[in-house]
């Protein structure tokens, strides 16, 4: 009996945490007390009911995973921000223990440790299943938003905005206002959210759907959910209208499947070439006969931003493309930032009014919507970040060498693993592996904050895998969930 309670506990856990982390990264603020609430809960009742086993869990994650790695890195944090708080850079001390124990000790380090102690219950197995299922029912629910914002079919808006977790003065920006078309954005607080959680999670929905072994016991469910599901995602990644990430995905589908491509193009290199050029001219038809076109359709964004290259200044960026100038420009700002402080940065998290003061006295223009921030906030905190330029700025370059070698180590222990594993579990595994690849690429050149949920929890994932490899056996073939 006990067990059995202990058993829907764990389970009602992996819906409460891991979903928290896996989907609503990116949902709306308000979501954010209720998943630290969840997973403060969840460690703490390990900590009071189960000590032992949460010391031995954080025993071997020390020494057999990059854990050791981040617990360095923490400590760094701790020195490197006292030094700049006591160099005036932090307002107040309680900004200063904010910063460490919400931004790093609650964010990071619980949502790492979570996944390393229920997989031990959990089977790697029901995770996986959970994955596949959590991907279709988001695209899912984006398709359906779509046909309801399009056709103006009135239940659907009703219950799209229901179990919305945006405000209900954002719910207008699923239409897109130049081109009339609505942008999807599921469960997450706008469209290009959508997009980055496609392209970090298409690894795994690539390789999970097209391997020969079973997600679901039931034959239908299991053959609709492996069918529809890579359709599903291109349908979505086209719907969210993203430009950015519409390449990115593309890109990484090429990566991904480049030996068969090459293959491909080797015995059929006429016809591809044909049919490659032939979407290329019709692709440029459209985009230039079409009447609808205005200077914000992405095509004359593109054509604009090329023409200014001759004359290329800030100023003309702005003029062009003020939404990749405001990225740039916040970029530019934040390495100068780094030079001036490169070896402990401004401290940690530390956006506020020393950043602004640096933003607002620069020679460098700011765009219309930086101007439009900061007259409404008299701080920083809210500007465009990549985890490189956010922890250059702050941590300086210490802080940074840090994280890359924490991810690096990740990447290199669970690919070093993946071999212990096998059938559907090793699919997932090395799927995981380019999954979080693609996150560490992403977050060192696309805009991402450090302290995001997401950037911990599928490298504690892998730290739970490599667990489970380290203190296992190799793990035993079911054949049964083969086709």
């Amino acid at each position: 009996m006990t067990k059995n309670i202990i058993k829907y506990i764990l389970n009602f856990s992996l819906i409460f945490a891991f979903l928290p982390v896996f989907v609503f990264y990116y949902a709306a603020n308000r979501t954010i007390p209720f998943f630290m609430i969840i997973v403060a809960i969840i460690f703490f009742s390990f900590l009071f009911i189960f000590p032992k086993f949460l010391f031995k869990t954080l025993t071997e994650l020390y020494y057999q995973t990059p854990f050791k790695c981040l617990l360095y890195f923490f400590i760094y944090i701790i020195i490197s921000s006292t030094i700049c708080y006591f160099c005036g850079y932090y307002n107040t001390l309680t900004q200063l223990l904010m910063a460490i124990t919400g931004g790093f000790l609650l964010r990071c380090i619980f949502v790492y440790i979570y996944p390393s102690l229920v997989i031990k219950f959990i089977p790697l197995r029901k995770i996986i299943k959970f994955f596949m299922v959590v991907y279709f029912c988001i695209f899912i629910w984006g398709l359906l938003e779509f046909i309801g914002a399009k056709y103006n079919i009135s239940i659907i808006n009703k219950l799209v905005y229901f179990f919305s977790n945006y405000k209900a003065e954002d719910l207008s920006i699923v239409i897109e206002s130049h081109s009339g078309i609505p942008r999807i954005r599921s469960v997450f607080q706008e469209a290009g959210f959508l997009s980055k959680f496609i392209a970090i999670n298409l690894p795994i929905i690539y390789d999970v759907s097209l391997s020969r072994y079973k997600i679901l016991n039931n034959n239908i469910l299991n053959f609709i959910l492996k069918k529809s599901l890579i359709s599903l995602t291109w349908i979505c990644i086209i719907l969210t209208q993203s430009p950015i990430f519409l390449i990115i995905n593309i890109i990484i589908t090429i990566l991904i499947f480049r030996k068969k491509i090459l293959i491909i193009l080797k015995k059929h290199y006429i016809s591809a070439t044909i049919v490659f050029l032939s979407i290329l001219i019709v692709g440029i038809f459209i985009g230039v006969s079409d009447q609808n076109i205005t200077n914000e359709n992405f095509l004359i964004r593109i054509t604009n931003v090329i023409k200014a290259i001759p004359e290329m200044t800030f100023e003309k960026l702005i003029e062009v493309e003020p939404s990749l100038a405001t990225r740039i420009v916040c970029y530019t700002i934040l390495f100068l930032v780094f030079l001036k402080h490169p070896i402990f940065g401004i401290g940690f998290l530390n956006r506020g009014t020393l950043l602004h003061s640096y933003m607002t006295s620069s020679s460098i223009p700011l765009t219309p919507e930086l101007i439009t921030r900061f007259s409404r906030f008299n701080t920083a905190t809210v500007v465009n970040l990549t985890t490189l330029t956010e922890l250059l700025s702050t941590t300086g370059i210490f802080g940074f060498i840090f994280y890359c070698i924490f991810m690096i180590n990740t990447i290199k222990q669970l690919n070093k693993v993946k071999h212990k594993f096998y059938g559907l579990e090793y699919v997932f595994v090395n799927a995981l592996k380019n999954s979080i690849l693609t996150l560490f690429i992403l977050a060192l050149s696309y805009e991402q904050c450090f302290i995001e949920n997401h950037t911990f929890f599928y490298p504690g994932l892998a730290a739970a895998i490599i667990l489970v490899a380290n203190n296992s056996s190799l793990i035993k073939r079911k054949d049964v969930y083969e086709h």
